[in-house]
């Protein structure tokens, strides 16, 4: 029993001195990788930036969807929006509020198509593909967000300026939060304080190099020239955003954040769509890795390397709480993740609002811990995929 004790401790401390080293390095990055205040002069936005909105069964948050893109600051710029309105086989009468809203909109000036599948692909690649399609071939660049993202004025604007800085960039992340009736709920608020105060370290630091893990699906702008070169999404992928993400970096493009393209989406308000959730997110990773790993096995690894080790963190946490030896080092590195939130966060959250960010986001990945395990299991003996939550 005492040599299983000393493997589970080392086990233990291995995983918690990676997350600090990992941690470490995140903020060394943040903190020599400066980005710029003020923009480049003489920035010109593109003339067009096309839009896809896959919808299924979108009604209760369409309407606020439509809304928000058609108040998009970046048209006062002389920029046009071409919305692709992909219904993706609804039931719940989203299809009379795409009606609806298409003719408004149109009536606005701005352009928008819209494509009907008969029934659910189950599969976001899918209408993505068809959105891409009815866009124009040349676009300079595509803005994918979900049926249920509200979007914050700016939040074209500030991922096309970015762009347009870096005409490298093959994409660039929009920064997702929680909607504010989506925060009610014990799970809702541990949701809301992990988008606001979990992913900004990682998501910035990543960023500043040019390496952001995953564009978000719910808010993020292609290149035009990276979708043409590189291909349009995989209808193979059960999580099209972070293989898509992959695919860019290992093709030698550069994905960055921009924390100021607010938006906001739902969350999953039932324990078992969150652990579906995530148990899906976590297979995106594993089918991500794939990816990486199929174009080039060196790379790929050296790619996912910084992140191995933290597969089973919320589990040692746990247990190093449980350790007098260990115990200090975990406080410590909570202390350590709440120093690097407060060096990139741009929403001079309060040091409360701080506390409650890393406390939700090690809450959520330790109760969805066994799902998550169970998505990279899914993948590694190539299970069924299905989307989940629908």
């Amino acid at each position: 029993m005492s040599e299983l004790a000393n493997i589970l401790f080392w086990l233990a401390a291995t995983s918690i001195a990676a997350e600090i080293a990992v941690t470490l390095a995140l903020m060394l990055i943040v903190y020599f990788r400066k980005e710029s205040d003020r923009p480049a002069a003489g920035v010109k936005l593109p003339s067009q930036i096309g839009v896809i909105l896959p919808v299924y069964n979108e009604a209760a948050g369409l309407e606020a969807a439509f809304r928000s893109l058609s108040e998009q600051s970046v048209m006062r710029h002389g920029v046009e929006l071409i919305i692709a309105v992909v219904d993706d086989g609804s039931k719940d009468g989203s299809d009379v509020i795409i009606d609806r809203w298409r003719d408004e909109l149109i009536h606005r000036g701005i352009r928008v198509t819209h494509h009907r599948n008969q029934t659910n692909s189950g599969n976001k690649a899918i209408p993505l593909n068809i959105g891409l399609a009815m866009l124009p071939k040349d676009i300079p660049a595509v803005v994918v967000m979900d049926g249920d993202t509200i979007l914050s004025k700016n939040a074209i604007l500030k991922m096309a300026t970015k762009m347009a800085e870096r005409p490298e960039l093959a994409g660039v992340s929009g920064a997702v939060m929680i909607r504010e009736d989506q925060r009610h709920t014990f799970l809702g608020a541990c949701q809301h304080h992990e988008h606001q105060g979990g992913y900004p370290l990682t998501k910035t630091a990543m960023g500043r190099i040019g390496r952001v893990r995953v564009m978000s699906g719910a808010l993020c702008m292609h290149a035009g020239w990276a979708l043409r070169r590189l291909g349009a999404w995989d209808k193979d992928w059960l999580v099209e955003d972070v293989c898509w993400t992959t695919l860019a970096i290992m093709q030698g493009g550069k994905v960055e954040y921009s924390a100021e393209a607010f938006a906001w989406t739902e969350a999953p308000q039932s324990l078992s769509r969150l652990c579906r959730q995530r148990r899906r997110w976590s297979r995106g990773n594993a089918e991500a890795f794939k990816v990486s790993v199929g174009i080039n096995k060196v790379k790929g690894l050296l790619l996912w390397l910084p992140w191995l080790p933290l597969v089973f963190a919320p589990l040692w946490r746990v247990a190093g709480l449980l350790s007098p030896t260990l115990a200090p080092w975990v406080i410590f590195l909570f202390f350590l993740q709440l120093e690097g939130l407060t060096m990139t966060t741009v929403q001079n959250l309060s040091l409360k609002e701080r506390v409650k960010g890393i406390a939700a986001t090690w809450t959520v990945e330790l109760i969805t811990f066994g799902h998550s395990l169970t998505g990279l299991i899914d993948e590694l003996i190539g299970r069924r995929k299905t989307w989940m939550t629908r």
